[in-house]
């Protein structure tokens, strides 16, 4: 995967942080993400379907 670009985000860093490691927040910013919680401090499951065309798939 090739990622490149940035985007500024207009809150503070701590904010920000909080919310990338609280769930519920990122539940809702995933497509398709149907199930995300935390296994231990740093891990976390997820149950997400995404559709492609007439393919329809859950991770």
């Amino acid at each position: 995967m090739d990622m490149s670009g940035s985007h500024r985000i207009p809150a503070t860093r701590s904010s920000v942080w909080s919310a990338l490691n609280d769930a519920d927040v990122l539940r809702l910013c995933i497509p398709g993400c149907e199930v995300l919680e935390r296994i231990s401090d740093d891990e976390m499951s997820a149950s997400v379907t995404s559709k492609i065309g007439p393919v329809k798939a859950k991770f």
